[in-house]
């Protein structure tokens, strides 16, 4: 019987395989291989010691094998637990394992492949054996027995993990193994603490004698060539895919670089959830039996298609990524004209009549962009999913596009009784819409360069009926200087090219502005191309109550109807934290040069309430992402907190912060004084980020004029010792000062005491102030006081000239009824001065300066 099993094999194993690699032709030739059943393997050459990796390498050389020989042909030979043997680097072509047969029995890693191609004509691997790969590009071929891997799996690794990025490991075996084996892919990184890093396998070799299970863990992915008879398990974070590359341009060691495409067929495919699959251009992958957990993502690119014979199962929805819907672009990402129209559809699921199991739409979530990142169009366009049922039974699930109408052309001026959003024609039956219907759902509406959307006079609220609307004109919606204006409604708003949205405002703020309220939830989304513009138009307010999305900036300007005319005002009120563009608050026309005296009637302002409105979290640091120039205005209704490290905070050429009164805006990102930040109104405003100059490096000193903060009214309050560090203030209203916290010490100690803010810059008044009023936030002031006498540092400087101008300007006020308080200066030891505040109860008290 042993001997009949043996013949079978013989006549299985391949008998020719022609690779390229180094330029070499290889030839590679199956010999008969005698398979050992059991522990006794008397008759086997056994290896004493592991390979010592770069120096000697007992796989075709003598010294480590107990019959104090090399490997020849006709011995068998074994590698017992716990050692090693590796193939040797053999960059300059192939080296072939000379003996009959090599079984792998250990734990550890057992077969270590160098750079080169090796070869083992029949190689046996035991349950718990490993096999590793320590070298780019560097393929072992031959046939490979998986044996006793019932509870033991063979592990195949690689140190290409290791590295950061991703590298493929060619395994180039012909596997044969029963339905109880198992091999399991290896993630080398995860010894080393690389989680950014991929280890790629390829299988190249014939897997259709192979019916056991493949497991792909986390990130890992397979790719394989031909049929696998068992089963692929893919784990959270794991990858199947019909392609490979293999080699990079930049490496040390290659100078081939190649793609490998292959249909493939799998008895079995089971992901769980997290896992992924991605079939290559026009490539099949043909699947038995596929169960897929809920959270599954597949990716099928142009006419790729998954087949599936006997059955299938989805427990949740499955996320179907289809690059082929992408819309095609220009140089200047403008849809291509071949876009306008019929929708094209892909069948990506092809079940046969055979094939058990339930399918609907609604087990699918279609997107041809896992991020926005991939398109400037972010999710456009809108895909459906559509499953039909042929005449024979076979089931077919598409993946279609809804249908993309262009505006053909803008309005005439006589026309703009009618709604052009919502109209199909004019009075005199000329189109609007490439379909010649208005706009309905289902369809995505587009706006090209040389066209604009006009909004008519009317009280009553516009709600677009397409499913989106995108923009690439430069003045994509305008309403001009009109009072009275709708409120608009989309669903999805795009821009996509530097829009600007005109829009004339209305006498009743709380009550219209654009994307107001939006009835049916809306999205405004931003390219990441150009920027973009939101202007309100004859001093009315312009407010965006829509989510804002995407990675583009937003310019908020205003424009007034003449030179003398009043400019209006912007506000963001959903919470945009999936916004990572910068907000620049800006003018549009008109120049500002004469404008020497900041006023509301000529520049814009911008509203905040909440600081989330404002953008969210950054991956690095940007200086301007939230940027106010011009003698613009960011003025604050409520108390809120700038606390995102990497959104920097810019007021450039004069930016005027306004705060109303009781409320606090605090700034817990770095400031970037790139000129004058004028501070109006009765609110507060706290800084606790490091402050920085000009461009926003480190690195960059502040220099004259561009470092002045100008408390026109209302309070600084600083919540770190270098809030102010480089500023300089100028204090022009009698009734402006700074406000510090007093925080206790630790419990038990009856000090209290404050850190010393570094201030390295004049302070200047002007105006009606005559001393810089220094207070106390008595909220956060004990509620008696806490001793005798106490001393709170207040400033520390960086010469005494500067300390004694400080002295003669602040006039420090006492938190307490019945306590006095004398400033005090004092030289530290590294050359500075802090100016100290002493406060004691009336009476006598002895002071020494």
């Amino acid at each position: 019987m042993k001997n009949v099993k043996e013949t079978l094999c013989r006549i299985c194993c391949r008998t020719g395989m022609l690779q390229r690699r180094y330029g070499m032709l290889l030839v590679l030739v199956a010999a008969a291989a005698s398979l050992p059943v059991g522990a006794a393997y008397e008759d086997y050459v056994k290896m004493l010691t592991s390979d010592n990796l770069g120096t000697t390498f007992s796989f075709n050389t003598l010294g480590k094998w107990d019959d104090t020989e090399g490997p020849t042909a006709g011995k068998k030979y074994y590698v017992g637990p716990s050692i090693i043997i590796s193939t040797p680097n053999n960059n300059d072509g192939t080296v072939t394992f000379a003996g009959d047969e090599l079984c792998l029995a250990g734990t550890l890693w057992h077969l270590t492949v160098q750079h080169g191609v090796s070869e083992v004509t029949n190689l046996v691997m035991l349950g718990g054996s490993k096999f590793h790969v320590s070298a780019h590009k560097s393929p072992i071929l031959g046939t490979a027995y998986i044996r006793e891997a019932a509870t033991k799996p063979v592990n195949m690794d690689s140190s290409l993990g290791i590295l950061e990025g991703v590298w493929v490991t060619e395994v180039g075996f012909n596997f044969i193994g029963d339905s109880d084996q198992k091999i399991a892919l290896v993630n080398a990184s995860d010894k080393v603490e690389k989680p950014s890093s991929v280890a790629e396998f390829a299988f190249t070799g014939d897997m259709s004698r192979y019916f056991g299970t493949v497991d792909i863990p986390e990130r890992t992915s397979l790719a394989m060539v031909g049929t696998l008879n068992g089963t692929v398990r893919v784990a959270f974070g794991g990858k199947y895919r019909t392609w490979f590359k293999h080699g990079s341009a930049e490496s040390a060691y290659y100078y081939e670089c190649f793609n490998v495409y292959s249909n493939a067929a799998i008895s079995r495919l089971e992901v769980d959830t997290g896992g992924k699959i991605e079939v290559s251009t026009s490539n099949t992958l043909t699947v038995g039996t596929l169960d897929l957990a809920d959270g599954v993502t597949i990716t099928a690119f142009t006419n790729a298609q998954v087949h599936v014979t006997n059955s299938i199962s989805i427990s949740g929805v499955v996320t179907l990524h289809c690059p082929a819907m992408k819309l095609k672009e220009s140089a200047e990402n403008v849809l291509d004209n071949s876009e306008i129209g019929p929708p094209p559809r892909y069948d990506v699921f092809v079940i046969a009549s055979n094939a058990t199991g339930t399918v609907t739409k609604e087990m699918f979530r279609p997107v041809y962009a896992l991020t926005e990142t991939d398109s400037v169009f972010g999710n456009l366009p809108h895909l459906i999913v559509e499953v039909e049922t042929k005449a024979d039974g076979t089931r077919i699930v598409y993946v279609t596009r809804r249908e993309i109408v262009k505006l053909l052309r803008t309005e005439d001026a006589g026309d703009k009784t009618h709604s052009q959003l919502n109209c199909a024609s004019n009075a005199a039956g000329q189109a609007y819409w490439s379909d010649g219907a208005a706009p309905t759902p289902g369809k995505d509406y587009y706006v090209d360069i040389s066209s604009t959307i006009n909004i008519p006079v009317t009280n009553s609220p516009l709600v677009f009926a397409g499913s989106s609307l995108t923009l690439r004109s430069s003045t994509g919606i305008s309403t001009g200087n009109k009072a009275n204006l709708p409120k608009l409604s989309f669903e999805e708003l795009y821009t996509v090219g530097g829009q600007t949205l005109v829009y004339g405002g209305t006498t009743y703020p709380d009550t219209y502005g654009l994307i107001s309220q939006p009835i049916i939830g809306g999205t405004f989304w931003l390219s990441s191309i150009v920027s973009h513009t939101l202007c309100s138009y004859g001093g009315k307010l312009l407010r965006v109550s829509s989510e804002v999305r995407g990675k583009g900036d937003l310019y908020a300007k205003t424009m007034a109807a003449s030179k003398t005319g009043a400019y209006g005002s912007i506000e963001l009120t959903a919470i945009n934290t999936n916004w990572t563009g910068s907000l620049i608050v800006s003018v549009n026309n008109h120049s500002n040069a004469d404008r020497t005296v900041p006023s509301e009637k000529y520049f814009t302002t911008f509203i905040a309430t909440d600081g989330r409105s404002l953008g969210g979290p950054l991956t690095k640091f940007k200086p301007g992402a939230l940027t106010v120039q011009q003698m613009c205005q960011l003025r604050v209704k409520e108390d809120m907190t700038l606390d995102q490290t990497n959104r920097g905070v810019m007021a450039k050429g004069m930016a005027r912060f306004a705060i109303e009164q009781g409320k606090t805006l605090s700034i817990m990102n770095p400031l970037t004084m790139s000129g004058l930040l004028r501070k109006e109104d009765a609110g507060t405003l706290a800084l606790g980020g490091q402050m920085l100059f000009i461009d926003g490096d480190a690195a960059t000193a502040p220099v004259e004029g561009t470092n002045t903060i100008l408390l026109a009214n209302g309070y600084l309050k600083p919540l770190s010792t270098n809030a102010f560090d480089g500023a300089a203030i100028v204090v022009t209203n009698g009734d402006a000062g700074i406000v510090f916290d007093v925080e206790p010490a630790d419990e038990g100690v009856k000090d209290f005491g404050l850190y010393d803010v570094k201030w390295n810059a004049p302070v200047t008044l002007s105006g009606q102030a005559t001393k810089l009023n220094v207070s106390f936030d008595k909220s956060a002031s004990p509620s008696a006081p806490p001793q005798e006498r106490w001393t709170l540092g207040l400033f520390t400087v960086a010469t005494e000239s500067l300390a004694d101008g400080i002295m003669d300007a602040i006039k420090v006020t006492s938190p307490y009824q019945g306590y006095r308080v004398v400033r005090k200066k004092s030289q530290n030891e590294c050359g500075s001065w802090t100016i100290s505040a002493t406060f004691a109860r009336v009476g006598t008290s002895v002071i020494l300066r």
